[in-house]
């Protein structure tokens, strides 16, 4: 699994335009987060498609980076997120990005790119998942 992270012109019908052509490849989105602070725009998007949403930004010439990203699965209550971070800073891992991906029964699934991927798997033990 992948992090997409876009950049877009900060103007009117980008993002319109760029969700057009991933819904015409059947991309679904799992999870977005973006910032507009100036130009271009910077947006992160997580798929169900990596190689369909990498052949989209192609041909559509948008500039973008693409980063592994790691999953955990947590309890879905209060101090989890915090357990687990402070596990991650206890073995000096920085996190660049986190998302959730989904929330329920009781648990919340994560993804979030950092700066030691084979350190973070083994500090986080049963929380981690494949994806």
């Amino acid at each position: 699994m992948k992090e997409f992270r876009v950049e877009l012109p900060n103007k009117p019908g980008a993002l319109a335009n760029l969700s057009v052509a991933m819904a015409e490849n059947l991309i679904n989105v799992r999870s977005i987060a973006g910032i507009a602070n100036g130009n271009p725009s910077k947006i992160s998007f997580v798929v169900d498609q990596d190689e369909l949403m990498r052949a989209t930004l192609q041909e559509n010439n948008i500039s973008f980076e693409e980063i592994d990203i790691l999953t955990a699965q947590l309890p879905d209550q209060a101090g989890e997120l915090g357990a687990l971070t402070e596990k991650l800073t206890e073995g000096n891992v920085n996190i660049e990005s986190i998302f959730v991906l989904d929330k329920s029964a009781g648990k919340v699934d994560i993804a979030f790119t950092c700066d030691k991927p084979t350190d973070a798997k083994l500090l986080m033990g049963e929380l981690y998942k494949e994806e």
